[in-house]
């Protein structure tokens, strides 16, 4: 039970310290730099970039929210752990480029959309912190953490199309 409260405090730790403000999909207020984090997150099924079904009504729920705030750009990003460096970034491009066709397809402008696959490079908990728990069951639940999409507002004041 301790291992799971550190990990939680772990986790909380590094979020608070890693973002600035967060957001909802129900904010009417934000500002650049503000993230959103899914939750649930949005899966892709193993080793590819097709997003899973179960994903599509969280991504239905981001679009209306970029429909009804029509000057907020963002950046979609696709993180990952360090488990397998040779495709973290390339998968993390990819899945980040198939949530933004997705989102092109409910009406959102390419301009508004912004992929980038981060791979490992911005874990919310460190390597060596994950190999410091003690069970696989930990270790796992540490990665996850680390799986990830981040949509951050890169600008407030867009007016194209």
């Amino acid at each position: 039970m301790k291992k799971v409260i550190y990990l939680t405090v772990l986790c909380c730790s590094m979020f608070t310290a890693s973002f600035g403000q967060t957001f909802d999909l129900s904010s009417t207020a934000f500002e650049v730099g503000d993230k959103y984090m899914p939750e649930p997150k949005i899966w892709f099924y193993y080793a590819r970039d097709e997003i899973q079904d179960s994903s599509y009504i969280i991504l239905d729920k981001i679009a209306a929210f970029l429909i009804e705030n029509k000057s907020v750009v963002v950046e979609v990003g696709q993180h990952t752990d360090w488990v397998n460096p040779k495709y973290s970034i390339r998968y993390t491009d990819k899945r980040a480029k198939s949530i933004v066709t997705y989102l092109i397809g409910k009406g959102i402008s390419k301009e508004r959309l912004i992929p980038k696959g981060y791979g490992d490079s911005k874990m919310l908990i460190p390597k060596v912190k994950i190999d410091q728990l003690t069970n696989e069951e930990e270790k796992q639940k540490a990665r996850m953490v680390n799986r990830r999409t981040e949509f951050v507002i890169l600008s407030t004041n867009y007016n194209g199309k």
